[in-house]
């Protein structure tokens, strides 16, 4: 009772989150009144990190990442503040992976023939 259920998690790059970006989760009692929510996120190798949410509510909570997070799977888990040591829910995995630039597309636009009111474009990527 009152333990976090988890629905989805989310990065800011979508299925992965950046180093320095944030990790959302969905689920429905992420907020409990005892303390802030926490996130531990496990690596397959090497030390746990748990951080404090930076934005919360009882359906979804936002993690910060460090800049200097190592890129790599993390096991993800939630606390709500309920429970003491036992109250760590696991919200499934995330991959950190840095952000993949965008494309350096451009838009041409010409006037349309004589006659017709439109104006073409053609998208360069």
């Amino acid at each position: 009772m009152n333990c976090p259920t988890v629905y989805w998690v989310q990065g800011d790059t979508g299925t992965t989150a950046a180093p320095g970006g944030w990790v959302r989760i969905f689920g429905r009692c992420l907020q409990g009144d005892a303390r802030k929510p926490q996130v531990l996120l496990r690596p397959e190798k090497g030390k746990d990190v748990i951080l404090e949410a930076e934005r919360a509510s009882p359906w979804s909570l936002t993690v910060r990442l460090p800049v200097a997070s190592p890129e790599g799977v993390r096991h993800v888990f939630v606390h709500n503040g309920f429970a003491g040591p036992q109250g760590w829910t696991d919200a499934g995995r995330i991959t950190l992976a840095k952000a993949k630039p965008r494309g350096t597309g451009f838009l041409t636009c010409v006037p349309a023939p004589a006659g017709l009111h439109a104006t073409i474009g053609a998208f360069t990527g």
